[in-house]
């Protein structure tokens, strides 16, 4: 292979850099698109000018530079804030409408097992998910010619539908919402940069194959190669990790099934193994090459069949970012090899970049594009200095040394193994401090093992992909062979999950990070680059402890605690189908008040631990649980596990042995909590707990004597306190606990709808009793009654819109009430209407 050489000049860095910069400058500077084509007229003027006056040369390179960063936020800005006048956003509204769809799959169609879903949520049927390419849109009896991308969410299962496949599907469309909830993720935001504004939900009923001539050959035949690696790993047994992990390593697309086992790697700090990388393509083409040098090829010749290689693998995988780069990275080696030239690594990483800007300028923010070539490019500058830290006193006295036998073990152990060993140390710690940063901005952790467990993996890593390769390679000619070797790679990877679930067990696995911005990661770069350049920079040893002053202080800053609030606050958050209510009170105390859904099926990863960092809030160490139904309780199933819940409140007939014969996922959440050494507290009228010295919570319900059997009857019924006002939180209770409280809870200022808003006929007469002024109700769609008493619970619901403040979270999101000492106010996350 070449010999590489980090100090060549490397042009296309100056270019990547000002592509870089020019796309930034087209997305968040909000100038006219003519402002940057006058930029660009004068850069390139004033490059012609200095490249003909001889004394001005040097000022024509930034004259470039200046030219390149115009065309390229000219581009970022119609990509960003402009779309095709027949793009399929500019058809649907705010709301969802059902519609038909017509055009092509684009992706591969992943299968959702519903035994893939979180402990205590409620039963999913199979799904597929895929992405569409729209053609054509069918509304209100009109058919629209349309283009742009689709998420599609089918329920049910279609082995038929494959990738390039011409379908109609009949569903819900609608476009991505604006996040519900504090520090959610933004899905709008995200598919902006995706370009996939739209999603449709249907029923597996709901898809019709079309017939159809079909794209240009080369797309079929990309289309095709991709389906039979897919479906070469695939496992007709239940396998929930071997055959998706195996098909997330070799061919790319991740499995929604590994989303548990994804985030206990990105908490090892070993994420990047998940999906293709460089290291996965370092590891194939090395096998590849390593062969042909066996079979006596030469390196020129071998360099070939490698390009050729990797030219047939592009087609079979699925085209990511770190795909990419290292595909153009390796292509530029082989070319370097086959033109007798020298490869500049840096040169070749800076070719990827602007190659990967000009098919999608809006990639830059992806984080998996941002970690792929900031990690290559902390390998490539920091190898070497970390190589001597570390190692430097070694290779000096290994220098110095003369061996007896230049052949025999010792100086294979010393010299060829010591390099080896050396080098995957250096490279694991550089692209672990060059990864440091984005992973604590993107994903909120820093995994101290990171390093450690990277190189523990690696063999492991080799063990799954190299019969993984050579069995997708056999495959055609030798099927039996391809299948042992598949079943050997599929033994590796369950032992490589396996390793995971153990990594889970070390402690201190990684360390939640509360949001730190965008300056906190530009000042860790600043740190490092200050450290390798200290002794080159006048006052550079000054400047890098200023620098480390600034950042610690930063950090400091970005970690500290929320300050108790002067009066309580409680967030009613947006879960869908479920409740879940945080009590921030005066002494600074965390409390749940139920904490479920229906319809989230993490709800702790996707909403309550965002929602946590965003307040900078501890967690709970108490939760009130109102009755035993699972959308109310089960996304405290991780906050049990990471033992920070401590204590849980309920009512009596949650481990009542009448309603644990009836209702297994109570029994198990109970066994749970016990495992975990949570105190149980069961509850009933009458009673008080204190949380600090202003506030206070109220039992109103049930009575100790209840022996009532329906869990929703029987829920809590509680009064939250803070200086003289209050707030009621009546759980899931109808129409007979309904009517015996009536004029029993007292007036206070603000009230939950019990049941999520569900009308009953008592119902108006319980809330005349309490007469709030504020109304909140936790719902997935807007209350309202049913048909037969459509008339009565109408009136009833807009006279709550109209005098009692009436807020949902389907509609509002977040629904944020601030209440004592004087104080009750209210405020939604979502705009009002």
């Amino acid at each position: 292979m070449p010999r590489r050489s980090s100090t060549r000049p490397a042009p296309l860095v100056v270019v990547a850099l000002a592509m870089v910069a020019g796309i930034l400058l087209g997305v968040y500077v909000h100038v006219h698109w003519h402002a940057w084509v006058f930029m660009l007229a004068c850069s390139l003027a004033c490059a012609v000018v200095c490249l003909r006056r001889g004394e001005l040369r040097i000022l024509a390179l930034p004259a470039v530079a200046m030219g390149v960063a115009a065309c390229a936020a000219v581009y970022a800005h119609r990509e960003f804030h402009t779309v095709a006048d027949d793009h399929i956003v500019t058809y649907t509204g705010p709301s969802r409408q059902l519609a038909t769809v017509e055009g092509v799959v684009a992706s591969y169609p992943q299968v959702v097992a519903a035994a893939s879903s979180q402990q205590f949520a409620y039963p999913r049927p199979d799904r597929m998910t895929f992405t569409l390419r729209a053609a054509a849109l069918g509304v209100q009896g009109r058919r629209i010619s349309v283009s742009g991308l689709v998420s599609v969410n089918v329920s049910g299962v279609d082995s038929a539908i494959r990738l390039g496949s011409h379908v109609r599907i009949v569903g819900w469309v609608g476009r991505w919402r604006a996040p519900a909830n504090p520090g959610q993720a933004d899905w709008a935001k995200i598919g902006r940069l995706r370009r996939l504004f739209v999603w449709m939900n249907a029923d597996v009923d709901g898809v019709e194959q079309l017939p159809s001539d079909g794209p240009p050959w080369h797309r079929r035949l990309a289309w095709r190669m991709q389906s039979d690696a897919m479906e070469h790993f695939s496992t007709e047994e239940d396998d929930p990790h071997g055959g998706p992990l195996l098909s997330a390593l070799v061919v790319g697309p991740r499995h929604p099934g590994l989303r548990h086992l994804n985030q206990l790697m990105a908490r090892a700090g070993v994420a990047h193994y998940l999906s293709i990388s460089g290291t996965h393509l370092a590891i194939f083409l090395m096998f590849i090459y390593g062969l042909c040098r066996l079979a006596a090829a030469s390196q020129r010749r071998s360099a070939w069949i490698v390009l050729i290689v990797l030219t047939a693998y592009l087609f079979a995988a699925e085209p990511s970012a770190p795909l990419l780069r290292a595909s153009i990275m390796a292509g530029t080696m082989c070319l370097a090899v086959i033109c007798r030239r020298c490869y500049s690594s840096l040169n070749s990483l800076a070719a990827a970049a602007v190659i990967l800007l000009v098919m999608d300028p809006l990639a830059i923010f992806n984080p998996g594009f941002q970690l792929s070539f900031t990690i290559v490019l902390g390998i490539i500058l920091l190898h070497a200095p970390i190589r001597q830290w570390l190692f430097g006193r070694f290779l000096k006295v290994r220098g110095l040394r003369v061996y007896r036998n230049p052949h025999g073990a010792r100086r294979f152990i010393e010299h060829r193994l010591a390099d080896w060993f050396m080098s995957a140390v250096s490279v694991g710690f550089g692209a672990y401090i060059a990864s440091l940063p984005l992973c604590a901005q993107h994903f909120g952790i820093l995994s101290p093992y990171g390093v450690v467990l990277t190189i523990l993996l690696a063999p492991i890593v080799a063990a799954v992909l190299v019969p993984a390769y050579l069995s997708l390679g056999v495959a055609w000619l030798m099927p039996n062979l391809a299948r042992g070797l598949t079943g050997a790679s599929l033994d590796a990877a369950d032992f490589l999950a396996q390793c995971v679930s153990w990594f889970d067990r070390l402690p201190g696995l990684s360390l939640g990070l509360r949001p730190v911005g965008a300056a906190w990661v530009l000042l860790c770069y600043a740190f490092v680059a200050g450290l390798m350049l200290r002794k080159r920079l006048p006052f550079g040893r000054i400047a890098v402890g200023a620098c480390a002053a600034v950042l610690v202080g930063l950090t400091i800053w970005t970690q500290r605690a929320a300050s108790p609030p002067d009066v309580a606050r409680f967030d009613l958050l947006a879960v869908g189908h479920g409740q879940c209510g945080v009590l921030h009170a005066p002494a600074g105390g965390v409390y749940l008040f139920d904490c479920g859904s229906q319809t989230e099926p993490d709800l702790y990863r996707s909403l309550l631990e965002p929602y946590l960092k965003f307040r900078r809030l501890p967690s709970p160490r108490e939760a009130f649980i109102s009755h035993a139904h699972t959308d109310h309780y089960n996304g405290l199933a991780d906050l049990v596990r990471t033992g920070r819940l401590r204590r849980a409140y309920m009512p009596r007939h949650f481990d009542s042995p009448s309603r644990l014969s009836l209702d297994q996922s109570a029994g198990e959440f109970l066994d749970l909590l016990r495992r975990h050494d949570v105190e149980i507290v069961h509850l009933h009228a009458g009673q008080r707990v204190t949380l600090d010295d202003r506030t206070h919570v109220d039992v109103l319900w049930p009575p100790e004597d209840s022996t009532i059997d329906d869990p929703n009857e029987d829920s809590l019924v509680l009064r939250v306190v803070c200086d003289e006002k209050s707030l009621v939180l009546p759980g899931d209770i109808a129409g007979s606990s309904q009517a015996a409280l009536t004029g029993a809870v007292g007036i206070s200022d603000a009230a939950v709808l019990p049941h999520h808003g569900g009308y009953l006929p008592t119902l108006r007469n319980w809330l005349e009793g309490c007469s709030p002024r504020i109304v909140m109700c936790s719902r997935q769609g807007s209350p309202r009654p049913p048909y037969s008493d459509k008339l009565e619970g109408g009136a009833l619901y807009t006279m709550l819109r109209k005098e009692r403040m009436l807020r949902w979270t389907s509609r509002h999101g977040c629904i944020t009430l601030r209440f004592g000492k004087g104080v009750l106010e209210m405020r939604t996350m979502l705009n009002e209407w």
